[in-house]
Order: C-alpha cells, then sequence, then structure tokens
C-alpha cells in the first residue's frame, strides 16, 4: 500500500506540475487553484493540451482562414484523424505547396512536445475533408475523393463541431477580433455551407439545400427575401416557411440576431447547441437538433459518476 501511495504521489506532481506550466492551475503552497483558463478548459471539456494549442496558435496570428482554423483543431488530442494512405502523400504535398502559409502550427514536436509529425499530416487530411463538407461538396464525392466512409465523415463534422465553439470561447478571451471568423466557420461546419449561404442560413426554418435554393434564385440575403415578400420565395421554401422568414426578418430575428459573430440562439440555448451534427441533413437539421438532447451534460453526467466511484475507491481503500 505504501509503495502504491507513493508511485500516485509522484503521477499527482507530475501532473499539477504539467498542468501549472500550461497556465491550468497555481500551486498556492497548501492549496491548488484553477486559472480562468484552466476552469474555461474544464468547462469546455477540452484537453489541457488543445486548449494550449488553441490559444497559442490564436496569439500568434491577426488573421485566420477556415482551413487554418480547422487543421488547428484536427491536430488537437481531442480530434479523431483519418490514417494516410500512400496515395495521401501527393495531395498533402501540394496542400502544403499552395496553402501551407494558412496552418497555425509548425510541424512535429519542436512545436507541442505531444504532436507527432504524422498526427500533424493526418491533421492535413481530416481538415482537407471538412473543408470539402463546408464547401458543400456531396458526401459521396468526399468519401470517393479521400477513400473513407459516410460514417467517418459524419463523426469528423460531430467532433469537430464542439471543438471549433471551445475554440470560439477560448478566442473570446484570448484574441476577441478574430471572433467573428470563427463563428462564421461554426455556422458553416454545422450546416456544412460556403460562406456566401451565411447570411440566409441564419433564418430559422433554412437549412442547407433551402438556402442554397433562395441563393441559386436570385435570392441572396434576408433583404432581398424581403423584397421578394411570401409571394415571391414560396414557390421555393413553401407558404409557411415563407411567412416565417419574412416575419423573422421584418423583426429582426433569426438563428444569429441577423450579425455576423454574435451569439445565436444556440449559444443561448444550450439544448440546441450541443447537439449532433448530420452531414446527411438539410433543412431538417433544426427539427433533429430540438430532439436529439444535449451531448455534453450527459458526458458530464457520466465523469460526475465516475468522481463518486473514484471517490469510493479512495474510502474503500483506507
Amino acid at each position: 500500500r505504501h509503495a502504491n501511495l507513493s508511485h500516485l504521489t509522484r503521477i499527482c506532481s507530475r501532473v499539477t506540475r504539467e498542468l501549472e506550466e500550461m497556465g491550468m492551475v497555481v500551486d498556492l503552497g497548501n492549496r491548488i487553484e484553477a486559472t480562468e483558463f484552466g476552469e474555461l478548459t474544464s468547462k469546455l471539456y477540452l484537453d489541457p493540451r488543445s486548449s494550449v494549442m488553441i490559444a497559442a496558435a490564436f496569439n500568434e496570428r491577426e488573421e485566420v482562414t477556415p482551413f487554418g482554423i480547422l487543421h488547428l483543431l484536427c491536430a488537437t488530442p481531442d480530434m479523431f484523424r483519418l490514417f494516410l494512405k500512400s496515395a495521401d502523400h501527393e495531395v498533402i504535398e501540394q496542400v502544403l505547396e499552395e496553402q501551407g502559409d494558412e496552418i497555425l502550427i509548425g510541424e512535429g514536436e519542436h512545436c507541442f512536445p505531444w504532436l507527432g509529425y504524422e498526427d500533424f499530416f493526418q491533421a492535413i487530411k481530416t481538415a482537407l475533408v471538412l473543408q470539402d463538407w463546408t464547401n458543400e461538396v456531396p458526401i459521396e464525392m468526399i468519401a470517393e475523393r479521400y477513400s473513407v466512409g459516410p460514417g467517418d465523415i459524419h463523426g469528423l463534422v460531430d467532433g469537430i463541431g464542439w471543438l471549433v465553439h471551445g475554440a470560439r470561447e477560448i478566442c473570446r478571451r484570448e484574441m476577441p477580433p478574430l471572433l467573428a471568423d470563427i463563428a462564421d466557420l461554426e455556422i458553416r461546419i454545422r450546416h456544412g455551407v460556403k460562406e456566401e449561404l451565411l447570411p440566409l442560413i441564419r433564418l430559422r426554418g433554412i437549412g442547407r439545400v433551402r438556402a442554397r435554393s433562395l441563393f441559386n434564385s436570385g435570392y441572396t440575403t434576408p433583404a432581398e427575401v424581403a423584397d421578394a415578400g411570401v409571394e415571391g420565395i414560396a414557390r421555393i421554401v413553401g407558404q409557411k416557411t415563407a411567412e416565417s422568414i419574412i416575419d423573422q426578418i421584418k423583426k429582426g430575428t433569426g438563428k444569429s440576431g441577423g450579425t455576423r459573430g454574435s451569439k445565436d440562439s444556440e449559444e443561448r440555448d444550450p439544448e440546441r447547441r450541443r447537439t449532433r451534427h448530420d452531414p446527411g441533413s438539410g433543412d431538417s437539421e433544426e427539427k433533429e437538433g430540438r430532439t436529439k438532447g444535449e451531448r455534453k451534460p450527459r458526458e458530464a453526467e457520466g465523469r460526475n459518476d465516475e468522481k463518486k466511484s473514484g471517490q469510493q475507491n479512495i474510502l474503500d481503500y483506507w
């Protein structure tokens, strides 16, 4: 027992030291307290290493691109990455040549001790898949292009959704000027749309299919939709939806309040914010979001149960 306790003490000391080096906690001698950064990381259910990577990358750049953000998040320990195949290496080299300046972190362990070269390059492939998703490339084409299954794409979209939300909250603290770019990317990932559809996708009842239909019909902004009136857009989105979105535009309401980078309705409503992302969905995503329930709170309950179990184990040990 004494040997085990000594080993546990060494582990706790090492973990505490590492967390202190990351800026997550401060050792006050008689107690250890979480810093503001550490508390935020805990609330976001992020690996401390992920938070450190995100904060460091944002503090190094005044401008970011969607691909740069995607690669950064795909390189974090929290993100599932796709394995590389021999056919991928040529594509990776081309990306590094054409978009290398957009990448926010360096290669390999000299940048972060836990990030290997293989992780770095796998993150590029994974980011390319997600970039295609946000550029409205059909699921079947993405699957064929990268030799992955639709289920893999679904998992990537679901996983990156929470990470980009976490990145937005870290950015709010570390680099507010970049907040609008990350908020826009969060919406694009959620719906799988190009940047040009952002003004339309913020309207309640409008998903990726209806937004694209409106845009291709010449209605590219809420103002143009309002000018067309209910009769003008009912043939595209249906009578009830047309009445709803015209009413939203007149009242200045919608998923995001109509302003770029502002907190949307999902941020005010955690139940919608933490729902799964369905790459195969169109305009039904809002309905699905209201019925599938919270994702992270369930994990929190599980962790609370684990914590209670761990406490009981300690009591049993003594």
